[in-house]
Order: structure tokens, then sequence, then C-alpha cells
């Protein structure tokens, strides 16, 4: 099976594009409705993924045979190694905007701190696993070794986009603390 990269590459550059540059030209005009916008956007996109990812998905790829799998996990490329670190850090960069703008982090420490090292998690996540998963995947997949170790590292991203959905969750919650104790 011979796999083109190329357009994997051309879309998910597009599409980790689009978001920190919307995110910047709306930064330069100093406009925090439309900041607030991309970031609760960008995190319902993000979410979204992760749910599909991490909840819905991993149970269907476990019924798959494996070239099924891999066809999957190859489509899947340009979201888990472009798009949701794209997404990630855009709805992580806007949401510190926002919460240094409206001086939220004059209030409680603890919430404000498990927001940070959640968030920090989160991107961590998305930039080590995604992005590292994702290549090593195309590493395989072009030299066309062992079909079984991509789909194993695969299946690592869509079990990292189930605990990145429980750590989004939890992060809401805070964040809706945040909203009412305000």
């Amino acid at each position: 099976m011979k796999i083109d990269f190329k357009p994997i590459f051309r879309f998910g550059a597009v599409s980790a594009a689009l978001p920190p540059l919307f995110l910047v030209v709306v930064y330069a005009i100093k406009d925090y409705l439309l900041i607030d916008y991309i970031h609760v956007l960008s995190a319902a996109l993000w979410l979204g993924c992760n749910l599909f990812m991490g909840f819905i998905f991993y149970r269907i790829m476990q019924d798959l045979s494996d070239k099924e799998k891999v066809d999957i996990t190859v489509r899947l490329l340009p979201l888990t190694l472009f798009f949701i670190p794209s997404i990630t850090l855009t709805t992580v960069i806007a949401g510190y905007i926002l919460a240094f703008y409206v001086g939220l982090f004059s209030y409680s420490a603890f919430i404000y701190i498990s927001i940070i090292v959640i968030s920090t998690i989160l991107l961590l996540l998305s930039f080590i696993y995604y992005i590292g998963d994702s290549l090593s995947m195309m590493r395989v997949l072009s030299r066309k070794q062992n079909i079984k170790k991509a789909i194993e590292l695969s299946m690592m991203n869509f079990k990292v986009a189930f605990v990145q959905l429980i750590l989004q969750v939890i992060i809401i919650g805070f964040m809706a603390y945040v909203v009412i104790m305000l």
C-alpha cells in the first residue's frame, strides 16, 4: 500500500495555520469579545475532536480489520498531526489572554493554579503524543514496516484523546466555578 503524504501535509498545514492566525489578527485589533469567541469556538472544536476520537472512535476501531485501521489512521493524520495541536494552543493562549484581560488571576489561587496545570498537561499531551505518535506512524507506514506498530500508535492517540476529554471537562468545571464566583 503506497501512501501519499502530500495531501496530508497540505490539508494539515492549512488546518493548523488558521486558528492561531485568526487569534493573532483579533488580538492585534484588541477585540476581546472576538478573542472570547475564538476561545470558546476553538475549545468546542477541540472537545469535539477528543470526544469523537477518545470516546466514540476508540470503540469503533477495535472491531475493524488491520487494513481498515490503517486506512482510518492515515485519514486522521491531518487531525492528529496538525489540527489538534494547533487548536489546543489556540484555545489555551486565547484563554490566558482573556484571563489577564479581565484580571481573573487576582482571585483564588487554587483555581487558577489548577487551570494552569491542567492546561499545561493538555498542551504537553497534544504536542508529545499527537505529534510524536503521528510522525512515528508516518515513518512506519512510509517504510511499510510493522503495520501493527502504526495501529498501536493510532490507538494510543485515541487513549490520549480520552484523557484529554476528561481533563477538558474538569477544566471547564473550574472555569464555570470562576464565572459563578465573579
